[in-house]
């Protein structure tokens, strides 16, 4: 993949499309509360050469959390309620078009927060080699720790299928 022309939003939505990765991702999202852009941002950055700095690392978490919190998991909460709730009220095409309008929404919240990411390590001269499972996992690691998540052999598996599947790309 040529990846010095893709932005992370366009690799990240590709690789979420691909077998099994949405489901993997949401498990992440459900179970352990893992922010799956920065799961995918790991992924992403492992196609450049020089890892994100220490400094980044903590300005794009502390952004993320902060974002989900006012942005994404309000929209997300909305979202969730209308689907659970339209049970409850007549089947009308006007509340399916504002679950509509809410997830898309929400996917916009998603790719403003993708930007931001990718803009934290813009601030260097970027160089992109092939796909580094080893520097994934690294970028995985770090993440997971700064949430204090233990890797278990069944996350490491989940993480190596998404692995495998952004080396089909």
């Amino acid at each position: 993949m040529a990846l010095h022309s893709i932005k992370f939003w366009d690799f990240s939505t590709r690789l979420y499309e691909m077998n099994g990765v949405a489901e993997i991702c949401l498990e992440l999202q459900d179970q352990l509360n893992l922010d799956v852009n920065i799961v995918l941002f790991c992924f992403w950055g492992a196609h450049i050469e020089e890892a994100p700095t220490e400094l980044q690392w903590e300005e794009i978490i502390e952004f993320s959390r902060d974002w989900k919190k006012n942005f994404v998991q309000p929209l997300r909460s909305v979202r969730n309620s209308l689907k659970r709730e339209i049970n409850n009220y007549p089947r009308t095409k006007d509340f399916e078009t504002l679950r509509k309008r809410v997830k898309n929404d929400e996917l916009a919240a998603e790719q403003i927060q993708q930007e931001i990411i990718q803009s934290k390590i813009e601030t260097r001269d970027l160089k992109f080699q092939p796909f580094s499972r080893s520097d994934a996992m690294k970028h995985l690691a770090y993440y997971l720790a700064e949430e204090g998540i233990v890797l278990t052999d069944e996350l490491k598996n989940k993480l190596d299928e998404i692995a495998k599947n952004v080396s089909l790309m």
